[in-house]
C-alpha cells in the first residue's frame, strides 16, 4: 500500500509541478481513497486534496501561496508553549469566516481545523470550542502520532494559558504517556508535566470576547465527512 501510495503521490506532483494540472493530480490522490480508503496513506491524501492549488495559481507563480506538502514521516512535533505559527492577519471574524468556509468545503483538513482552534483562544478566548476542534483532530484513526502529540500538548497549553487549570492540562499530558508510555516523547512530556505548576502560575487570565453569530450553527459539529470515492 505504502509503495503504490508513494507512486500516486509522486505522479500527482509532477502533474502539479510540470503539467500545471491540478485536476489531474486530484484523480491520482482520489485513487489513494479509492484503494486504501482506511489507512494512513488515505490520511495523507485527505490533506493535499484539500490544500491543492487553483490552475490560476499555478500559471501565475509570483501569486501564489507556497504550496505544503505532508510528509508519511516526520520528527516529533510536541507543539510546547504558544503555537509557533503565526496567524494571517487581518480581522478576526473575517479569518474565522475563512477557515469555516475551507472546513465546510474540506472536512479532513487538520491544518484548517488546528488554525479554528488556535483562533478561537486567541482572538475570542472561546476554550470550549477550540477543545472541541482538537478532539476532533486527535479523534482521527489515521492521523501520525507527532500530530496527535502537539494537539494535546496545543490542548495542555489552552487551559494553562486560559484557565491555569492545571488538573484539565495535566489531563491532557497525561493523554501522550497513555499512547506512547515508552518513546522519548513520553520523557519529554513527563518534563512538561514536572513544570505544569510553575507554567500555570505565570499563565494571564484573560476575559472572554462574544463571538456572535458566527457561534451558531456553523456546520462542523455534526457535518457527516464526505465519501471518499472519486
Amino acid at each position: 500500500a505504502k509503495n503504490v501510495a508513494f507512486a500516486l503521490t509522486r505522479l500527482a506532483d509532477w502533474r502539479l509541478r510540470y503539467g500545471h494540472d491540478p485536476a489531474a493530480a486530484r484523480q491520482l490522490f482520489e485513487r489513494i481513497l479509492a484503494l486504501y480508503p482506511d489507512s494512513e496513506e488515505a490520511h495523507f491524501a485527505r490533506q493535499r486534496i484539500a490544500h491543492l492549488p487553483t490552475a490560476e495559481m499555478l500559471a501565475a507563480p509570483e501569486n501564489r501561496a507556497p504550496l505544503q506538502l505532508p510528509r508519511l514521516k516526520g520528527r516529533c512535533d510536541l507543539g510546547a508553549g504558544s503555537p509557533a505559527r503565526a496567524m494571517p492577519g487581518g480581522d478576526a471574524h473575517e479569518r474565522l469566516a475563512q477557515l469555516i468556509q475551507q472546513l465546510a468545503a474540506f472536512p479532513h483538513d487538520n491544518q484548517a481545523r488546528e488554525d479554528l482552534a488556535v483562533l478561537y483562544v486567541e482572538a475570542f478566548h472561546r476554550l470550549d470550542m477550540a477543545t472541541e476542534q482538537l478532539e476532533q483532530l486527535i479523534a482521527q484513526p489515521h492521523a501520525p502520532h507527532s500530530r496527535v502529540v502537539r494537539w494535546l500538548n496545543l490542548l495542555s497549553d489552552f487551559h494553562v494559558r486560559e484557565t491555569g487549570a492545571t488538573d484539565t492540562a495535566r489531563q491532557a499530558l497525561e493523554r501522550i504517556l497513555e499512547r506512547l508510555s515508552g518513546s522519548p516523547v513520553a520523557e519529554l512530556t513527563r518534563a512538561r508535566l514536572a513544570t505544569l505548576n510553575l507554567r500555570a502560575k505565570a499563565a494571564h487570565e484573560s476575559q472572554p470576547v462574544k463571538l456572535g453569530t458566527y457561534e451558531q450553527n456553523i456546520g462542523l459539529k455534526t457535518a457527516p465527512a464526505p465519501s471518499d470515492s472519486p
